[in-house]
């Protein structure tokens, strides 16, 4: 398996726990992160705090078709839960005016 297709996989595998960020870089303020793969030149670390992923070892190109298998996961999650919300009937986002106070 090339690193890509590493991170991929593990990416796939913890996603609901980091479904709101994916950076190459380092952060700079202290938070909390737990390495969760580190093998061959590819660190993936997960801040579940904040959830998202720091992925290092990647590189530019793998990277950005790596955001890109992210973003779509992310759309997935988004329209899925959309989708259950709608369903269930749980808001009406087709109302527009506001209920008065």
């Amino acid at each position: 398996m090339t690193k890509l297709e590493i991170a991929k996989q593990i990416i796939k595998q913890h996603f609901n726990s980091a479904d709101c960020g994916l950076f190459s870089t380092l952060n700079l303020v202290g938070d909390p992160m737990t390495t969760i793969y580190s093998k061959d030149g590819l660190q993936i670390d997960i801040c579940y705090y904040y959830a998202y992923f720091e992925v290092f070892g990647l590189d530019d190109e793998d990277f950005k078709q790596l955001y890109r298998f992210y973003e779509s996961m992310q759309k997935e999650a988004y329209e899925s839960t959309l989708n259950e919300v709608l369903e269930h009937g749980l808001v009406d986002i087709t109302s527009t005016e506001r209920e008065e106070e």
